[in-house]
């Protein structure tokens, strides 16, 4: 059964068991709820961004994951997972240098193992493209 919004927006695990369950408009929907009541949480930030990459609304998701980066100054594995997401939007929105250079920070950071080997594998395809 789908949550709805007004009942699951309490906290960033609901929102991944939506975005886990591919409920990416719901999952958009319920982060921006939260943020309409803490906007300084750069988790539902990062999760709306990469909600946006999975419905390929690149531009989007630039912007959420961008102010997800801000809020978190690099401090957590929110930005390792928001820097690699970041440097994807940017690749698939056709501004390729600044999506490498986002992965790139990701590996430099290297927040998260995933993220970092995310990052690598990506950078790698590309030297094949």
């Amino acid at each position: 059964m789908p949550y709805s919004l007004p009942v699951f927006s309490q906290s960033n695990n609901d929102l991944y068991v939506l975005f886990g369950q591919r409920n990416y408009e719901e999952a958009i929907g319920g982060a921006k709820q939260m943020m309409d009541k803490n906007n300084a949480n750069a988790n539902s930030y990062e999760i709306t961004g990469l909600a946006y990459i999975m419905i390929s609304k690149f531009d989007s998701a630039v912007i959420f994951l961008r102010q997800a980066i801000d809020l978190d100054k690099d401090s957590s594995s929110t930005s390792g997972r928001a820097h690699f997401d970041l440097g994807y939007a940017y690749y698939y929105s056709d501004e390729k240098e600044k999506g490498i250079a986002e992965l790139q920070k990701c590996i430099t950071l290297g927040m998260t193992e995933n993220s970092v080997k995310g990052a690598r594998n990506f950078l790698d395809c590309l030297r094949w493209i």
